[in-house]
């Protein structure tokens, strides 16, 4: 993943907190560095760990120093696959969340079960006593457009899908199969408009 310089990458430690479930950061004491490890930031880089896996997130400036390639360094038995496993969630987030709407956190009651949270699946709960903690990723609308195509209106999936997702929570009817529907319907009407 390449970023040219100036650009933000803001949401990119909340997304990869919410993908990666042994997310922390990491800090190199100049007191202990032995090299092992060479972040960009040796105060601050995002990492993970897997049982006897670790890897941490560096970027590095490119050759004519106008932007950033992020790429992912990893230890352990299987290093190699982790470390895929992190950059193919850096692209993802650069492909369909970078310039989106950022994080859709939403609350529910203690008990909900996964079912009837409409940010499941591909997002990740937290629970808590009295509540359970949603948090999801809505593409952004560059990626929506490439996955839904536009209707007259706009693009469906930006704001109907929470209307979609209330009208059917437990009515067993999916969420895609009704953005089709609606797509159709926004084509005739496209038609018909003319």
């Amino acid at each position: 993943m390449t970023v040219k310089r100036g650009v933000p990458v803001d949401t990119l430690q909340m997304y990869m907190a919410t993908v990666l479930p042994g997310f922390c950061t990491m800090a190199v004491d100049p007191d202990l560095d032995t090299g092992l490890v060479s972040p960009y930031n040796k105060r601050f880089s995002m990492a993970s760990v897997d049982g006897p896996n670790f890897a941490y997130i560096t970027p590095r400036v490119t050759a004519d120093e106008t932007a950033f390639e992020y790429g992912v360094h990893a230890f352990g038995p299987d290093g190699p696959a982790f470390a895929e496993m992190i950059a193919d969630h850096l692209r993802t987030w650069d492909r369909e969340h970078r310039d989106g709407p950022g994080p859709r956190i939403a609350v529910h009651p203690a008990g909900t079960p996964d079912g009837q949270i409409p940010e499941l699946p591909g997002g990740r709960v937290i629970d808590k006593i009295h509540c359970r903690v949603t948090l999801s990723w809505p593409l952004s609308a560059t990626a929506a457009e490439e996955r839904w195509p536009r209707t007259w209106w706009g693009p469906l999936p930006l704001f109907l899908e929470p209307v979609l997702s209330v009208l059917t929570r437990g009515s067993g009817l999916e969420g895609s199969v009704l953005r089709q529907a609606f797509s159709l319907w926004g084509r005739r009407g496209r038609s018909g408009c003319r």
